[in-house]
């Protein structure tokens, strides 16, 4: 490929990446939750996949790249929303333990089953062979830009 023509496509290619990018900013919330907090949420419904789990606020803030007292205030707030209830654990009451309610392990399933939605539409849109096509070539992306942008893969 020539130079012209590939400057062409990587600027095309950036403003469609920006395009995609400021899609994902208009919609800005998950079912009235910020997307820092429906993350938090998503944490706290997988760390805790059985009845025995024992989830503690630092497991979620080392989890997330967070600190304590950011963790807890993001606590706070999905707990006055009825998402989660903080326990204390029975073998260490200093320690606290979270929890999601039904109501939030409702919601991350509701929001999940969605977001399914959306990409069975696409694939549906695009057909199954360029919806693989598509996924092959964002696979190879995120790779390239993890290993040049300093990101994680």
């Amino acid at each position: 490929m020539d130079a012209p023509s590939s400057s062409f496509t990587a600027a095309d290619l950036a403003r469609t990446f920006g395009m995609v990018r400021r899609m994902g900013l208009r919609t800005g919330s998950v079912q009235g939750l910020r997307q820092s907090e429906a993350l938090f949420l998503v944490h706290v419904v997988y760390l805790n996949h059985s009845e025995s789990s024992q989830v503690k606020v630092s497991d979620l803030s080392s989890s997330l790249n967070m600190t304590q007292s950011a963790a807890t205030h993001m606590m706070k707030t999905l707990e006055e929303k009825g998402y989660l209830i903080r326990v204390a654990s029975q073998k260490d009451k200093r320690v606290v333990l979270v929890k999601p309610t039904e109501s939030g392990r409702n919601m991350i399933d509701e929001t999940e089953n969605q977001f399914l939605q959306l990409f069975t539409g696409l694939v549906e849109h695009l057909g199954e062979k360029d919806g693989q096509e598509l996924n092959r070539l964002l696979n190879i992306t995120l790779t390239y830009i993890s290993k040049h942008w300093g990101g994680k893969s």
